[in-house]
This record gives C-alpha cells, sequence and structure tokens, in this order.
C-alpha cells in the first residue's frame, strides 16, 4: 500500500516479530471530531477516515455526550482500533460542560498542531481521496479553507437546477469575499442543499479524483482550514460566551 497508511500486514509486525514500523511522518492534517451522542454516526465518520490515504493525518475526538462517550460503543471502538493499526494518533476526549458547537470546536481547535485542520462532522462519510483533493485544494489556491459539501445521497433523484444557478467556478484565483444576508453571493445558500452538488459535478464530468474551486456563502460539515489562518482570524473563541447545555443532539444525520 502506498502513502501514509499501513497496509494490514504491517499492523502487528511490532508484537508479533518483534520488529518496529519506521516512524510516521508528522501529521499536516489534524481532523478534529465534534461528536455527542452518536455513537453509530460516528463509527462511520471514523470508518471513512480509515479509507484516507495522504497527506498523513491525526484524529481527536471530542465528546460531551449524556452518557457514555461514543467512542466507547463497540463500532465506534473498532474503528479506532483500525486507524491507530493504520499508523494514526487518535486522541479522544470528555467535554463539559456542553455550550454548543462553536465552543466546542473552540476546545478541538486548541488541542491542535498541525499546518491545517479538517472540522469534520460526527455524521459524514468521506469518499476514499477526499482528504487528499482538500489538501491539494487548500495547497494550490493559497487560501484559507476549503469545503466538501455534504451531499444526502437519499436526494440523488431530486435535481433541483433552480437551486444551482448562483454555482459559480473561481477564475484567476481564490481572492476574498464578504458575504452577508441580502448582499451579492449570499444567495449560494442554496448550492449546498440536498445532492445539489453532486449533480453540479456530474454536470462539469469531472475526471475521477480532480476537483473544481467555486464561489460559497458558507460550507459547513467538512470544512479544511489553515491552522493559523483561522486562529489569526479569531477561531471559534467567540463561543466562550455560550450558556452551559443540557440539551441532547436528536436531530437526523443530515447525509440522510
Amino acid at each position: 500500500m502506498s502513502g501514509s497508511r499501513l497496509w494490514s500486514g504491517a499492523w502487528a509486525a511490532s508484537a508479533v516479530l518483534g520488529e518496529g514500523t519506521a516512524t510516521p511522518a508528522p501529521p499536516a492534517v489534524d481532523v478534529l471530531v465534534p461528536t455527542a451522542d452518536r455513537p453509530a454516526e460516528l463509527a462511520v465518520t471514523l470508518a471513512g477516515l480509515a479509507a484516507q490515504d495522504d497527506p498523513p493525518f491525526s484524529v481527536v475526538i471530542s465528546d460531551p455526550s449524556t452518557g457514555d462517550p461514543d467512542w466507547t460503543a463497540p463500532a465506534a471502538q473498532a474503528m479506532v482500533r483500525v486507524l491507530r493499526a493504520q499508523g494514526r494518533a487518535v486522541s479522544t476526549h470528555v467535554h463539559h460542560p456542553r455550550r454548543g458547537l462553536a465552543e466546542h470546536r473552540q476546545s478541538l481547535l486548541e488541542r491542535a498542531s498541525a499546518p491545517a485542520v479538517l472540522f469534520l462532522d460526527d455524521d459524514v462519510w468521506l469518499e476514499p481521496g477526499t482528504l487528499a483533493r482538500m489538501h491539494d485544494a487548500l495547497e494550490r489556491l493559497g487560501c484559507g479553507f476549503v469545503g466538501s459539501a455534504v451531499q444526502g445521497l437519499s436526494y440523488l433523484d431530486d435535481v433541483r437546477p433552480h437551486e444551482r444557478v448562483a454555482f459559480e467556478l473561481w477564475e484567476g484565483g481564490v481572492q476574498p469575499e464578504r458575504i452577508r444576508r441580502g448582499a451579492p453571493g449570499f444567495e449560494r445558500w442554496s448550492l449546498h442543499n440536498v445532492a445539489n452538488l453532486a449533480h453540479e459535478a456530474a454536470a462539469l464530468d469531472l475526471e475521477p479524483g480532480d476537483w473544481a474551486a467555486y464561489r460559497v456563502a458558507w460550507v459547513g460539515g467538512c470544512a479544511l482550514y489553515r491552522r493559523e489562518a483561522l486562529l489569526e482570524a479569531g477561531g471559534f473563541a467567540f463561543g466562550a460566551s455560550c450558556p452551559p447545555s443540557t440539551r441532547a443532539r436528536t436531530s437526523p444525520p443530515s447525509g440522510a
């Protein structure tokens, strides 16, 4: 197997043969996963990460669940073991009190040290190669962040061209934009509904493994940042002002 992911033939070399494996490369990306009361969904998310090769990455999971942390569920435990066997550092943290997603993300950001951080929601499965494409885009575009729109596959037959009218590729390099409600660019909010970007990708007829940069109003669920740029912008520090919450999250996965 090529890349930074150890293949199964090397997983037990140190335990059985007394042979150490090569020192893993320092992570280029820290994958930050905030989770709460979603053990099954977390297992799926970790399974997607286990299918990624390069760049080298670590995984940080943080959980303010009302009961046992999500990673203690058998399916999630199994995927944590797989990731560690593959040579990925995985750390887990209980995070209380619960103060909302912004504060939760900020706590994860403060645990990161890699040059880039991927905020990945706990109900998102990454297609193999997604992390490599996103990292390639971040480096080649030279911007502060890139995102991969979350697609609801139950909507693949629900084609909404009227919600994709605002789609516009970046030409001549990515530049800063100020997006506000009612201002130019805000109408792009509908691009990430249902499976709109899957339909747009089909219309673009992209080659396998290729990517295209387009203008967004927002992107959530799977966003890769330059860590220093995010810190310089203030990160999610505003979340610390939120009061503690005891509300359990009961909404269905966004990819339903």
